[in-house]
C-alpha cells in the first residue's frame, strides 16, 4: 500500500506526536470506555451517562476529523490549510482526551 506523498509532507509539517498520538488516544479511550460500560460496575447513573456522552463525542470527533481531512484533501493541496485543520483538530482531541482522563481518574478514586 503506497502512502500519499501529501500526507507524508503533512506528517513532517505537523509533528506525528501532535496529531497521530491524539487520534490513537481517542481510539484507546473509546475502547476503554466501551469496556467500562460493558462490565458490571458500581458507577452511578450520572457517571454512566457521562461516559456515554464522552464515547459519543469521541466517535463524532473522529468522524468529523476524517471527513474534514478528506474534504480538505479533495479541495486543495495547500499545506497551510492542512496544517490549520490538523492543529484545530489536535486542540479538540486534546481537550476531549483530557476530559476523559479526568473522568477516569474520578472513577479510579471512587473504586479505591
Amino acid at each position: 500500500m503506497a502512502t500519499n506523498p501529501f500526507i507524508k509532507y503533512v506528517n513532517k509539517t505537523v509533528s506525528r506526536t501532535d496529531w497521530q498520538r491524539e487520534v490513537e488516544a481517542l481510539y484507546n479511550n473509546y475502547y476503554l470506555i466501551s469496556l467500562l460500560l460493558a462490565s458490571p460496575s458500581t458507577a452511578s447513573a450520572h457517571e454512566v451517562s457521562k461516559l456515554r456522552r464522552l464515547q459519543s463525542a469521541l466517535l463524532k470527533t473522529i468522524e468529523q476529523f476524517v471527513a474534514e481531512l478528506d474534504q480538505q484533501t479533495k479541495q486543495t493541496q495547500s499545506s497551510s490549510a492542512m496544517v490549520c485543520l490538523l492543529k484545530t483538530h489536535v486542540t479538540v482531541m486534546q481537550k476531549l482526551n483530557g476530559q476523559i482522563g479526568n473522568l477516569l481518574k474520578e472513577q479510579g478514586a471512587g473504586v479505591s
